[in-house]
């Protein structure tokens, strides 16, 4: 195992990454909900999920930043503090006199309706001495009164692990025997974006659509559970709230359509010096001191580049549905171009003519083939053909910038 200093374990980054871990997995559980079932952050257990036969999982998350030598997640070992202390929070659970569970009985009916569930990215071991105890009392090779004892001889010299392990054999007979039965192991779980996806394509949503639904169901419930803490609520998402609030967004993404995407955008170095640009800055629409309006019109114009090549490189779009879009388009700014541009002017006329022609296609709202662009979108195609000297504004734009 790589040698980790206790600021590395306990750093900010280990942490977010920690949450992160718990926080997908519970996205995966939203997205694996079924009728009549609901799961919660932070409620019941890191995460939990209620089905709809009155059965309960009660799952804690432990992610481990270490890795082996191989580079590779480190085993959950037999004396791996987060195996020990999860067995030890269940059984306080279990035994929790606030929430009237103090006589065996009660135990026993918790336990008969709850399944435990350790989720980790640490990697399964057959040197882990516990599993190996709890899987020969699964299959029936040993007794309950045999693992419980086997349990006893694992020794350290660790005092919580002692205390912890000391909680779990002080569990009543008839409760234990149930525990072991309904403890389970979710291990080698790494890649839980990937498990998310897994789950939404499981949902019939096209290959292609399937990283736009997430990142929008993503960005939706992050900020529904910021707010809900903001409020002090609990985390608790059941299917009919889910199905309700956002099965449009699954409608979006079967739409075989095209679809607008967003995109992250890194803007050019030089924004002012991009043609589009100068061409506006010729005509008096921005100038070079207007950077917002510089940055907008630029993110519209990659944005609508971006779905583009999207669509393009998944097959969504031909090569001749895209030039008959551009053809469609040069002849909606052709037509305007010369209605506004007949016969003799002065400078001052090229002037406010290219301005009206800009004013006008800016409410043009496009469409490729069966979608119609909104406007920013719209806006951005006019800006990608004058930054390609396609298109132009003044009357003697050719001239003026084809050299």
């Amino acid at each position: 195992m790589s040698n980790t200093t206790h600021t590395d374990k306990t750093s900010a980054d280990s942490i977010a990454v920690a949450f992160d871990y718990q926080y997908y997995y519970f996205l995966f559980k939203v997205f694996s909900l079924e009728v009549g079932q609901s799961v919660g952050l932070e409620v019941k257990d890191d995460v939990h999920t209620e089905l709809s036969n009155n059965i309960q999982l009660l799952i804690q998350l432990k992610h481990s930043v270490q890795t082996s030598a191989s580079g590779n997640s480190v085993n959950l070992t037999t004396l791996d503090n987060d195996l020990w202390h999860t067995l030890y929070n269940w059984c306080e659970v279990i035994t929790d006199a606030q929430d009237d569970r103090k006589n065996t009985a009660k135990q026993i009916d918790f336990v008969e309706k709850t399944y435990f569930i350790l989720v980790s990215n640490k990697s399964y071991t057959e040197q882990n001495k516990f599993i190996e105890i709890l899987n020969n009392y699964k299959i029936g090779s040993i007794t309950h009164k045999k693992a419980k004892n086997e349990i006893s001889k694992i020794t350290t010299e660790n005092k919580d692990i002692q205390k912890y392990k000391a909680k779990l054999l002080s569990l009543d007979d008839d409760v234990s025997e149930r525990f072991f039965n309904h403890m389970e192991f979710d291990l080698d779980n790494d890649d839980l974006i990937d498990k998310c996806k897994i789950a939404l394509r499981s949902k019939m949503i096209p290959e292609e659509n399937i990283n736009d639904l997430f990142k929008k169901l993503d960005s939706s419930i992050r900020e529904e559970n910021y707010t809900a803490i903001k409020k002090n609520q609990k985390i608790i998402i059941n299917f009919d709230e889910y199905y309700k609030k956002y099965r449009i967004y699954y409608d979006q993404a079967r739409n075989t359509d095209l679809q607008i995407k967003t995109f992250s955008i890194g803007l050019p170095d030089n924004l002012t010096e991009q043609r589009f640009i100068q061409h506006l800055i010729d005509i008096n629409d921005i100038s070079e001191d207007d950077i917002d309006d510089i940055i907008e019109f630029t993110k519209y114009k990659l944005q609508i580049q971006n779905n583009v090549s999207s669509w393009l490189q998944e097959a969504e779009l031909t090569k001749d549905q895209l030039d008959d879009f551009e053809k469609e388009v040069i002849a909606i700014w052709r037509n305007e171009f010369r209605s506004k541009n007949r016969g003799q002017m002065t400078e001052k006329e090229i002037q406010v003519k290219a301005l009206s022609i800009v004013d006008t296609l800016r409410k043009e709202k496009l469409s490729i083939s069966s979608l119609q662009l909104d406007t920013q979108h719209s806006n951005g195609e006019f800006y990608y053909l004058s930054d390609n000297l396609k298109i132009g504004w003044r009357k003697d734009w050719e001239d003026k910038y084809s050299g």
